[in-house]
């Protein structure tokens, strides 16, 4: 049961950096939600709290890279979201297109 609980926390730690890469590349953060991004970081917050009371250093090593990893794409993702500016034109397009 250890092994799978440390396979999904090592895959939900990952899962983040992909999307870090996504808006670092594009330099653009129009495609995140952030209220999914928050509440992911919560959570692998919780599960660090978690991970260090049960002394697990796995699981904490784990849970502390997700942790990092939401906190780099909440960062990247403030710097890189599109300007106001932008986002009336972006709304003038899509209203045209409609």
């Amino acid at each position: 049961m250890d092994y799978v609980i440390l396979t999904t926390s090592i895959l939900a730690s990952l899962s983040t950096y992909h999307q870090v890469y996504r808006v670092k590349v594009n330099k653009s953060s129009k495609d995140i939600s952030f209220p999914h991004i928050v509440s992911v970081f919560s959570n692998m917050i919780t599960h660090l709290v978690y991970s260090t009371e049960i002394n697990n250093r796995m699981l904490t090593f784990t849970f502390g890279n997700g942790v990092a990893a939401t906190f780099i794409l909440i960062a990247i993702s403030i710097y890189y979201r599109p300007k106001k500016q932008q986002q009336k034109q972006f709304i003038e397009l899509n209203e045209q297109n409609i």
